[in-house]
């Protein structure tokens, strides 16, 4: 947070209230206030003037939370989240009509009542701006002159007023009495039908149409005669390029305001999920470990009979799988500190065929390398990681026998890795999806290998991207600083 917001805390239970004082004061918000009754709400939001109200709904004295809220809200539109244990429709049908910004349910949830929180604020700015900017555009629309001109049925110009004169940069007299066609030229194709259709059906007309870079809004309206014939015709012309231009900037604030919600709530995932991976890998390293050192010595010491063996070498291959899991979702959650060297990224990736290979024997691999040896700083034991799971990616898309081509090249700033596969391809709707941490097309994988490999090429400051097609290979691009 740029600022520190004030929270004020309508809640008649001491304690409750003390725990959320010290959940939002240890986050960094200033709680301004405590209340417990609708009279001392509105007084300590007059003295303190609050950035959000986190109210309980049912509190001591004459009315309730939601009154509070309501009273507060006629002085000043300020963000209201409402934490109650009653979610009957009744109470929420009330709540409603205050268009809180949220509702929590007691007992709460600490990390769900900060993003709320965090939601609400963020929310409330954006709309906060919306109408600031809104307010300024119906002073400028209000401000601004249209084009209006009277027309016979037949076409030829009545009337026209000082604005649309100037508009068509020509003198009064010749404009009256000529046909509406000749003076707009530049859009009589779309004007003229609509004119006709006027006619035709006796209905308003509004079309928008661009010339040269500007956005124009026709309103095209019949005039009737007593005997309820269309005798004439009103045409209004509206410059709407500012409107068109707000209309953008708003789609793109909301865009971004989607895209900031959906960063906020995957970074709360992600930390989540960290915390959960650290425990399951302490929780399971020493049972694992316990079961592979009794399958092996199982094996070594006690000459079981082979039926057991073959048991025992099941447990000892399926022990190691689940350790070889567990590391994989630690190293990617806690990356140790790269030990940065020159090396040579061709034995690298010679490395990285070479062990691909051997479980892939059917791929032929295609190598396009400048020059028999190039050095560039990195920890060689990583990168060496990153290329197998792109590598091993590759080669399992390819069905039956293919071709991976691995090509290198490099430009001002970055050294380019090119792996090419001709295997089955990524659709389009999971080209977007592929370093997302468990995302997986595959029935046996966690999804863990690119999101790794993702990381760490990003913390070498470098870029890894993807191009693919359904049905026509796939494209990994490596670029690491040179």
């Amino acid at each position: 947070m740029n600022d520190i917001k004030k929270i004020l805390i309508i809640e008649d239970d001491g304690i409750i209230a003390k725990d959320l004082e010290n959940i939002l004061s240890s986050k960094g918000y200033d709680v301004c206030g405590i209340a417990s009754t609708v009279e001392e709400s509105i007084s300590k939001f007059e003295s303190t003037d609050p950035d959000l109200i986190l109210a309980d709904i049912i509190i001591k004295g004459f009315g309730d939370g939601i009154e509070a809220a309501n009273k507060i809200k006629k002085k000043k539109n300020v963000p209201v989240i409402y934490l109650s244990a009653y979610t009957d429709d009744m109470t929420i049908e009330r709540a409603k009509i205050t268009e809180p910004y949220g509702y929590i349910l007691k007992p709460f949830d600490e990390k769900e009542l900060l993003i709320t929180i965090e939601m609400a604020l963020y929310k409330h700015s954006i709309y906060a701006n919306i109408k600031e900017k809104s307010e300024k555009f119906k002073e400028l629309i209000d401000a601004k002159k249209e084009l209006a001109i009277l027309v016979s049925a037949d076409g030829t110009v009545l009337v026209i007023n000082q604005y649309g004169i100037s508009y068509l940069r020509l003198k009064e007299e010749e404009i009256i009495g000529e046909k509406i066609g000749n003076l707009i030229s530049k859009n009589k194709n779309f004007l003229l039908p609509n004119i006709n259709r006027v006619l035709n059906y006796g209905e308003d007309v509004v079309f928008e149409e661009e010339i040269d870079d500007r956005f124009y809004e026709y309103s095209v309206n019949p005039i009737y005669d007593i005997d309820k014939t269309i005798s004439k015709i009103a045409i209004y012309v509206k410059d709407i390029t500012e409107r068109k231009n707000f209309e953008r900037s708003l789609e793109k604030e909301y865009d971004d305001f989607k895209r900031n919600q959906k960063e906020l709530i995957k970074s709360e995932i992600l930390q989540y999920m960290n915390t959960l991976i650290s425990n399951i890998a302490k929780e399971c390293n020493e049972p694992i470990l316990n079961i592979k050192t009794a399958a092996e010595f199982c094996l070594e010491k006690l000459e079981p009979e082979e039926r057991t063996k073959e048991f025992l070498k099941e447990i000892l291959k399926n022990s190691n799988k689940i350790d070889d899991v567990i590391r994989e979702l630690v190293e990617y959650i806690d990356l140790p500190k790269f030990s940065i060297n020159q090396a040579d990224i061709l034995k690298i990736i010679q490395k990285a065929i070479d062990t691909v290979k051997k479980s892939n024997k059917n791929i032929e691999v295609i190598k396009k390398f400048p020059r028999k040896t190039i050095v560039v700083p990195i920890d060689e034991k990583w990168i060496l990681i990153a290329l197998l799971k792109v590598l091993t990616n590759s080669a399992e898309a390819i069905e039956k026998e293919g071709l991976l081509s691995i090509e290198v090249a490099n430009d001002d700033a970055y050294l380019n890795l090119i792996i090419s596969d001709n295997g089955k391809g990524i659709s389009k709707e999971n080209l977007d999806k592929v370093f997302d941490l468990f995302f997986t097309t595959k029935k046996n994988s966690l999804g863990l290998g690119l999101p790794l490999a993702y990381k760490i090429i990003k913390a070498h400051n470098g870029k890894i991207n993807i191009e693919s097609e359904r049905g026509k290979g796939t494209k990994v691009i490596i670029s690491l600083p040179y």
